[in-house]
Formats: structure tokens, C-alpha cells, sequence
């Protein structure tokens, strides 16, 4: 699902065949998953005999031979070998580098169960051998005996991480799949943002995708435990009156209110592991970059709201209303929309009273109403 009419801002890139900018903290310890006996004492050995034996053959022969399929097979049973190709980030953006997102797709795919990357000191080896522009990145999978070649684009927008993931395989590396994978930005070093566990499920995601397997990362560890999940932002609360009865203070600042309600239901949904929740501040950014200032967080998001999310990929929205029943309870109603721009589709609703007249009152009606509405005790 393509983001058509993202930002041009979004889209200036740096594509690398491989990156030279330092690793982030979290990531320069990385080491390998162990999956059997052998590897963690004999992959980086086979890995450097095989770039070895390619090496040498290319010098004398002009047909690249291919890395046997045997001496794969023996580095990770039933997997294919994945040959990172090209990594492309923003320029601009100082929190994700290039060398960052692609330890990070080694992660994702080595701790899946589909694919074992090929050690990048291989891959470079070989193009110092051949000299940078003598080698197609096809030539060069082929003559490293790679299954299937990566192309993988990571970009921002304020705190939301976007990968998209290109799978080319086949005799000729040209049946391609392509998945995008979300998360956003939770983890910070004293000022510092650390981007690492959000390009890392991102990337995950990606792949979940590309291989259509909702569950490739069920058997990982805790913490690399995800799944793809569905976009989605938070629009208006609305608060509405009943004749004949006495005013709220809640109604009289609805508007904190309403701004407080939609952080709760930011904060609660990002529980869920089925859901990648846009927060307040990267929404109003998109909108923003869309040219729309005018977000009401009391009201509704109206259709020019849903075609800027809508170009954005986010799939639902989260609003709800406040009703006053009766002078001593209001009504809390949280629905699930799919974003739509003409007519959005309602999927589910949620309901809790408030029989308390302050913002504690609200705050555990939203929290509860949330977990209700996205079943995240479940």
C-alpha cells in the first residue's frame, strides 16, 4: 500500500551499498541469535571461507560461481540467504542512519525463520575485489550464492517510524514482494531520542508482511515478539449537552478536557500489540505538513482530516462523545472507525459511565473505555 502523496520531505533519501556511519549504543553489541550448535561458534568461519573461495574463483574465471548450496545449508537449516542490497533514510534526519536500519534488518531477519543475512565484510569483500560499479547487485547475489536480495527504505515523521522492505528473488532476482512496517519512537536517553526499537519493529513488521506470517517472530525472544499491527490515529471527543440540566465543569473547560481525553486514548491504545497509535503531536504534524492548522480535539475528524490520514496509510481512527444523561451521569462512547474519507465505516463502539464531575472521573472512563474497545486485556 503505496503513500502516494506523502511529503517531498519524506521522501529525500540516501541510498548506500553499504553503511559507514556509526552504530547507535543499543546496537554495536549485537550479536547473532543462537539457533543451533554451530552457529554461535562456527558461522563467522564459514562465512569468511566462503567470501574467501568466491574471491579467489573471480580471479580466475569470468563466470561468478555460486557459494554452495550445501555450505549454506549448513550455516542455517531451511533458510535462504539475504544479501542487503541497497538502504535508503533521510538526510536530514540526524535520529535514523543508514547504518543503523541495516543492523537492524539483520536482526529482524535472523531472528525470523525465513532468512539468514549474508555477513556485510562478504558482500564487501567482493565489490572491493571488483571494484565499486563493475558488479550488478544481481551479479554480485549471484556470486555469493544469495537467495534473495533486500532493498529497504526507513523515513520519519515526528515520532512515527515508516520501513518499507523490497524482497527480490528467483533465478534472476526478479519476482519482488514488498511489506511496510510501522512503529513510533517511546525511548529516550536523558534528551536523546533512541531510535533502535522502533526501525528494529518496523523493519519486523516489514517482513511479517513481505512473507504474508502474522506469527514469524511468535517463537523469538520477549523482546523481539511482534506482529504486524494496523495505523491508526486518534480524532475528536465531542462533548454534547442535554437540555434542562446543570452544566458540567467538565463541559466548561471541555476543551483541556477533550485534549486530555485523546492523550489517554493515545497512551492506553499503545498497549495494544495489534496497533501502531499515532500520538497527538505527529498527527497534528501530518496535518500540518498538509497544510491543515485547524484541529479541534472536541470535534469529530472531518473529511479533510480523514484524506490527509488517509494518504498517510493510517487504516482506523479512534473518537467518541461525551453524553449527559442525566445530572449526575454522563456517558462515555469510544468508536473504531476504518478511515474512509467520504463515509468512515464504524467497526466497534465501547461504552462507560462517569458519575464523578472531575478529570480523574474521565481519565479511568477513557482508559477503561480504550481497553474495551481494542480488547487489550485479551
Amino acid at each position: 500500500m503505496a503513500i502516494t502523496s506523502t511529503p517531498r520531505t519524506m521522501n529525500r533519501t540516501v541510498e548506500t551499498e553499504h553503511a559507514g556511519n556509526p552504530l547507535s549504543p543499543a546496537l554495536q553489541n549485537y550479536r547473532p541469535p543462537v539457533r543451533s550448535v554451530l552457529r554461535p561458534y562456527y558461522q563467522t568461519v564459514i562465512w569468511a571461507l566462503c567470501g574467501l573461495v568466491v574471491l579467489c574463483s573471480t580471479a580466475f574465471a569470468h563466470e561468478y560461481p555460486l557459494v554452495s548450496s550445501a555450505l549454506r545449508a549448513s550455516v542455517v537449516a531451511d533458510r535462504s540467504t539475504l544479501l542487503i542490497g541497497k538502504v535508503s533514510v533521510d538526510t536530514a534526519d540526524t535520529v535514523i542512519n543508514a547504518a543503523q536500519v541495516e543492523t537492524a534488518l539483520m536482526i529482524a531477519a535472523d531472528n525470523g525463520t525465513a532468512y539468514v543475512t549474508m555477513p556485510s565484510f562478504v558482500r564487501d569483500s567482493l565489490l572491493r575485489k571488483q571494484g565499486l560499479g563493475q558488479l550488478t547487485l544481481a551479479d554480485a547475489a549471484k556470486a555469493l550464492g544469495a537467495d534473495a536480495i533486500a532493498f529497504v527504505t526507513t523515513l520519519r515523521i515526528g515520532n512515527l517510524v515508516r520501513s518499507e522492505l523490497v524482497i527480490s528473488a528467483g533465478l534472476k532476482y526478479d519476482i519482488s514482494r514488498r511489506g511496510i512496517g510501522y512503529d513510533v519512537l517511546r525511548n529516550r536517553s536523558d534528551s536523546t531520542i533512541v531510535s533502535d526499537p522502533a526501525v528494529l519493529a518496523s523493519l519486523q513488521r516489514a517482513l511479517c508482511n513481505v512473507l504474508g506470517d502474522t506469527a514469524l517472530y511468535s517463537n523469538a525472544d520477549s523482546v523481539l515478539r511482534v506482529r504486524p499491527t494496523v495505523l491508526t490515529a486518534v480524532g475528536g471527543i465531542a462533548f454534547v449537552p442535554k437540555e434542562g440540566l446543570p452544566v458540567w465543569s467538565l463541559y466548561k473547560e471541555k476543551i483541556i478536557a477533550a485534549y486530555d481525553a485523546v492523550q489517554n486514548v493515545v497512551h492506553t491504545a499503545m498497549n495494544d500489540p495489534r496497533t501502531t497509535m499515532l500520538d497527538v503531536e505527529t498527527r497534528d504534524l501530518i496535518y500540518s505538513r498538509a497544510g491543515y492548522y485547524l484541529v479541534e480535539n472536541d470535534d469529530p475528524a472531518s473529511s479533510i482530516e480523514l484524506r490527509i490520514l488517509k494518504a498517510y496509510d493510517v487504516e482506523r481512527i479512534i473518537q467518541g462523545r461525551i453524553t449527559q444523561k442525566s445530572a449526575s451521569m454522563l456517558e462515555l462512547e469510544l468508536q473504531l472507525f476504518d478511515v474512509t474519507p467520504e463515509r468512515p465505516t464504524m467497526i466497534t463502539s465501547a461504552r462507560v459511565n462517569i458519575a464523578e464531575d472531575t478529570k480523574e472521573a474521565l481519565a479511568k472512563a477513557v482508559i477503561a473505555a480504550t481497553e474495551q474497545l481494542l480488547h487489550i486485556s485479551e
